[in-house]
């Protein structure tokens, strides 16, 4: 009896020491008791954000082109089965070469050359650092000598379509082969391009065109018809807050189960702030969102970019469940702040087509929908352009790249080109409808957005 009395009395001190331990963690790391015992007991509904899962929602190219060499490409579209397919086989490839498996090196070949021939081009829309990259992949020993990365051009062997020579194109400009990677599946790249040209639109690349100058990107792509569908989209924040009317509303999207333990109380006349020790959060009547961690950090150092993105995702997640928001988020930037601490950028999508972010004004300045700075224990600041986005009926325009410079009056010698996107531009929160606009991106910042030209009839 005595020894059944000791061993529950010590299961007893065992679940309690767990529980205050993890009572604590939750406070040091915007948890609550509520939320470590529903996880502890296995009552979370919600699907809890891995390193596994945060690798398949954010591991992605920000484009996968198809090229048949001879001049001629096509954008893939997010979701298809050509697009799964052909990004397993680049991220396989990917992996062989982060792990040391084979060997990359320097080229001789320039990358208009490599994007000119028959195969697939994948640009991630920044430059991947190499350690993200090895920790996407899972690579538990990854090589040293692995570049960052823009992109990279998975170049099809003619004879044999389950091999191919991988270009990778570095963020110090240079141009980097692999030896030749074979596949133990592949899809037909001749089928691949047929099942896609009779579905989307053919562009040429500046490079192909002999329009690229010396300054230019040689694989810039632009359209070769005139028009296309494009829709217009209604844009309102999520919560129009207005003197305290949603409140409780509010702190649940934002703060979630934990609402109650905040402090609230309005700011700047227009902003709604939530405050519990070192946690602030404000959100404002446009749908400006910020947080703020203000209590010294002790980052753990450098080779812990994966913790740091699992902490942002997590925060983005949480709060981007609740409002059950339909658009895409995707990470397009990364960017090392110190060692161990970083900023990531996340943008939307709606319907395959990006919105960009580009606000700066005396009291902000945003260049992505969401920008985050987290290091490996959590998220220290975060700034969140909190909107909602609504498809209206879809009109023809002239989005031609030679056709908006000159209605623009924009002179082509003087841009240097890095990247010519069709998109939404945000450059007011205030902003209520987005046109289709073409966003020329220069390689000295100096971004062009022309609105797009509506066809005649629209």
């Amino acid at each position: 009896m005595k020894e059944r009395l000791k061993t529950a009395i010590i299961v007893i001190l065992i679940i309690s020491g767990i529980t205050q331990v993890g009572i604590l963690w939750s406070y040091q790391s915007q948890g609550t008791p509520t939320g470590f015992f529903t996880g502890l007991f296995g009552l979370n509904g919600a699907q809890p954000i891995s390193d596994k899962l945060v690798r398949e929602r954010l591991f992605e190219p920000d484009r996968l082109i198809l090229s048949d060499g001879s001049s001629s490409y096509w954008i893939v579209e997010d979701g298809g089965r050509e697009h799964s397919a052909l990004w397993s086989e680049a991220a396989n490839g990917l992996k062989k070469i982060v792990s040391g498996d084979v060997k990359l090196v320097k080229s001789s070949d320039s990358w208009a050359n490599a994007t000119q021939r028959r195969g697939v081009l994948l640009d991630f829309g920044y430059a991947m650092d190499s350690g993200l990259l090895a920790w996407f992949l899972g690579a538990v020993n990854p090589s040293g000598d692995i570049p960052d990365i823009r992109k990279l051009m998975v170049n099809r062997d003619i004879i044999d379509e389950y091999k191919s020579v991988f270009y990778i194109y570095g963020s110090d400009g240079a141009v980097y082969s692999s030896e030749p990677i074979s596949y133990d599946g592949a899809m037909n790249l001749n089928e691949a391009i047929n099942n896609v040209s009779m579905a989307s639109r053919k562009y040429s690349s500046l490079g192909a065109g002999k329009i690229a100058k010396e300054n230019d990107e040689p694989d810039v792509l632009y359209a070769l018809s005139q028009y296309w569908q494009y829709s217009e989209l209604s844009v309102i924040p999520f919560i129009q807050w207005s003197n305290g009317g949603h409140g409780d509303e509010l702190a649940s999207i934002i703060i979630g189960a934990e609402k109650d333990r905040y402090n609230r109380r309005v700011v700047s006349g227009d902003a709604l702030q939530f405050s519990y020790g070192d946690n602030i959060y404000r959100y404002h009547d446009d749908g400006y969102l910020t947080y703020r961690y203000l209590r010294d950090t002790y980052p753990s150092g450098k080779d812990q970019i994966g913790k740091a993105l699992l902490n942002a995702y997590k925060f983005v997640a949480a709060i981007n469940d609740r409002v059950e928001n339909t658009a895409a988020i995707t990470l397009t930037s990364v960017e090392t702040l110190s060692e161990g601490v970083y900023q990531f950028g996340f943008d939307y999508k709606v319907d395959g087509m990006p919105i960009k972010v580009g606000i700066d004004t005396k009291d902000r300045k945003l260049d992505h929908a969401i920008s985050i700075q987290a290091d490996s224990s959590r998220v220290l600041k975060c700034d969140w352009l909190l909107k909602r986005f609504m498809e209206g009926a879809q009109s023809s325009y002239n989005d031609r790249f030679i056709d908006l410079l000159e209605s623009s009056g924009t002179f082509f010698p003087d841009l240097r080109i890095q990247d010519i996107l069709s998109c939404y531009v945000i450059e007011d929160s205030s902003k209520e409808l987005l046109k289709p606009a073409l966003l020329i991106r220069t390689k000295d910042q100096r971004d062009l957005v022309i609105e797009m030209i509506p066809g005649e009839g629209d």
